[in-house]
């Protein structure tokens, strides 16, 4: 009966159906926050939302792999690599005034350009590579022989997105420039972020590509560094001695 005295007995079957109790409800709330960790962690992901599964990432152990294509554009890898830029002295007669905190690396093999310091600096082939840690921009610097500008901009993106190197491509642009010309593109990399990719090829004459890569979202921000960089740009001449 509800009023009678509760006895030894009755108050060990409560503490033991409190203690059911709780553990029901410790696992219950263990439940939610394990559903929660696991929503949150899909949301970065939405592949991983879709399957269920964790979503990969291959160019983080290599460029590359069994069925994942190369990078399409040289210097092009999701990993910051490389040696910090050495400092080098500016050019006698620069073409554009850089802002505070930038230098001019030294070792670049033949031409003078502008960084922000605290770049880094890698060799790939016959490509000098340079990539911000902090926004995780790359930049490329390669010898160009010469010849039509237009067309070997196109008979690169034939090559390219026939061999399945740039997945879901959006060509905004590809003509003339000037003397030389320019092949701006976006792609998906193979672990599902948008990039977005700028190609620069001076005219007739041997001179020296340059290239921009990074984010699609990071896009309005590295274009107007890029503006600075680009023109700062030049072939360092030979060391005059006295005859």
């Amino acid at each position: 009966p509800p009023d009678r005295p509760l006895d030894a007995e009755d108050q060990k079957r409560l503490r033991r159906w409190g203690l059911a109790v709780g553990a029901v409800l410790l696992a219950v709330a263990t439940g939610v926050g394990t559903a929660l960790a696991v929503t949150d962690g899909a949301d970065e992901h939405p592949e991983a939302r879709r399957s269920g599964e964790a979503v990969a990432r291959p160019w983080d152990h290599q460029p590359g792999g069994p069925g994942v294509p190369p990078p399409p554009f040289p210097c092009v890898r999701p990993d910051v690599t490389g040696t910090p830029v050495r400092k080098g002295p500016p050019p006698e007669d620069p073409a554009v005034n850089v802002p505070a905190g930038w230098v001019w690396p030294a070792d670049t093999g033949g031409f003078h350009i502008a960084l922000p310091a605290g770049w880094l600096q890698l060799r790939s082939g016959d490509t000098t590579c340079f990539q911000d840690p902090a926004t995780r921009r790359i930049l490329g610097v390669e010898p160009y022989p010469g010849g039509d500008p237009v067309g070997r901009l196109r008979s690169s993106e034939r090559d390219l997105t026939s061999a399945g190197r740039l997945p879901q491509y959006e060509k905004i642009r590809l003509a003339a420039d000037g003397p030389g010309a320019e092949w701006e593109c976006r792609w998906t990399a193979p672990y599902g972020e948008r990039m977005r990719a700028l190609r620069v090829l001076p005219g007739q004459r041997a001179g020296w590509t340059l290239g921009l890569t990074t984010s699609d979202a990071d896009w309005a921000d590295a274009s107007k560094q890029f503006a600075v960089i680009r023109a700062s740009l030049g072939t360092v001449r030979p060391t005059r001695t006295a005859g």
